[in-house]
């Protein structure tokens, strides 16, 4: 049950497995069991639990037979997405084109397509110090076409010992998943850190033989999933603003949508990115 329990909840984030503590388990026997693990006393149980990694809050986890596994799965389900979901899309083309979802799902059976990955990322060379240990963790059919794969990495943080003045950083470790989609030629990829999608793209071609295309999402095409009244962020672009104009602005507003298409002198300005609720 333990490993099950641990599995599920390293693809969550920690806020939920906080939620998941608090709502659960009694309190008293939480803070016993917070002992347990972290081998100190609390008298701030919530501030403590802030405070603990993902991998200290799993362990106190598998101490509370009040989780059920059922538990695990609905928390699971409900955040390991994120409320806030971040994705990059490729074209997929296999070139073997006789190559289908459902072929590609028997040939990963048996842990068979963690291996191809991370055999893969083992053979691709790439410089980035702040970012190490990619590694494949689970793979999952989400449907009779998908294929998800999870993976965790370790990205670096630089900061300012406040003791001694000295630079000095910090690895954490962070997880994100994609989908493999053959029938429907698509690859997305969901990690926070951008400069690991292309990594991550070049990862599956290696592994099944494909080539991947980055997607564009044109102006329009966000205009036909979203309402203009769900744009809550935005930024104008101009690669030549007229004088006195700025040639980049970001602008945040409750109705966004609304107001965007009114603004005066930035009729020429392109729209690079925006957030939509």
């Amino acid at each position: 049950m333990a490993a099950k329990k641990t599995d599920k909840l390293l693809h969550v984030q920690r806020k939920a497995i906080r939620d998941l503590l608090i709502s659960k388990v009694d309190e008293k026997d939480l803070v016993r069991r917070y002992r347990q693990v972290v081998k100190q006393e609390t008298s701030k149980l919530e501030e403590a639990l802030k405070r603990a990694d993902k991998n200290t809050l799993i362990k106190i986890v598998n101490k509370c037979p009040e989780i059920t596994e059922e538990d695990i799965n609905e928390c699971f389900e409900e955040y390991r997405y994120s409320r806030r979901p971040n994705f990059r899309l490729f074209l997929l083309h296999p070139f073997d084109l006789k190559i289908t979802s459902e072929t590609l799902i028997v040939s990963c059976g048996k842990s068979k397509g963690i291996q191809k990955l991370n055999q893969a990322l083992a053979e691709i060379d790439f410089s980035k110090d702040n970012l190490k240990d990619i590694t494949v963790l689970d793979q999952t059919v989400i449907d009779k076409e998908t294929m998800e794969f999870s993976f965790s990495y370790q990205e670096r943080y630089n900061y300012i010992d406040p003791d001694t003045e000295d630079s000095s950083f910090i690895f954490e470790l962070k997880y994100g998943f994609l989908w493999i989609n053959m029938n429907e030629r698509f690859l997305s990829i969901s990690v926070p850190n951008d400069t690991l999608a292309p990594i991550l793209a070049g990862a599956v071609n290696k592994a099944f033989d494909t080539f991947s295309t980055s997607i564009n999402i044109t102006e329009d095409v966000l205009k036909s999933v979203f309402s203009k009244e769900s744009m809550k962020r935005t930024s104008l672009f101009h690669p030549n603003p007229p004088p006195g104009y700025p040639e980049k602005i970001s602008l945040a507003d409750a109705k966004m949508g609304e107001k965007v298409e009114h603004l005066k002198g930035y009729e020429g300005y392109r729209v690079p990115n925006s957030v939509y609720t």
